[in-house]
């Protein structure tokens, strides 16, 4: 009687790990076409790391760092005024959760929000906006794991 238990749970345990190591590298292929992407599309030109706790951070060329955890992150949405989109990534519930770094020796500020600038608008802003979301889900999915 305790083989079979034992067996199933170990199934389980198993399936459990495939499908975090799949969320993984879902994340790590969704965040390398994410940063091609913005290389060529975004203002400031940032790279994007993922950290296996859902922490990205965002390192633009003129030096200043921007800090997020995905799971802080609510709804993702996009703006289109213009020729850009400008893809949003609000804090749940209005909270602070975005660190900011205008520059190396700069003052740390927190926001409710960070934006991503991507030029043409259509259909750039709207693969980025997806991306953003596959990302979220992936890493969030990872985490649980």
């Amino acid at each position: 009687m305790r083989t079979p238990v034992v067996r199933a749970l170990a199934v389980l345990c198993l399936a459990g790990c495939a499908v975090g190591t799949l969320a993984a590298q879902n994340a790590a292929a969704t965040l390398k076409e994410l940063n091609a992407t913005l290389a060529t599309s975004c203002f400031g030109k940032p790279t994007l790391t993922l950290a296996a706790d859902g922490t990205v951070v965002s390192k633009s060329s003129d030096g200043g760092t921007v800090a997020f955890n995905l799971r802080d992150i609510g709804e993702i949405v996009i703006d289109r005024p213009d020729a850009q989109a400008n893809v949003l990534l609000p804090c749940k519930d209005g909270r602070l959760c975005v660190e900011w770094v205008r520059s190396a020796g700069a003052t740390k500020t927190t926001h409710p929000r960070t934006v991503f600038s991507i030029t043409p608008r259509t259909p750039t802003g709207d693969r980025v906006l997806k991306l953003f979301k596959d990302l979220q889900a992936a890493s969030v999915g990872a985490a649980k794991k």
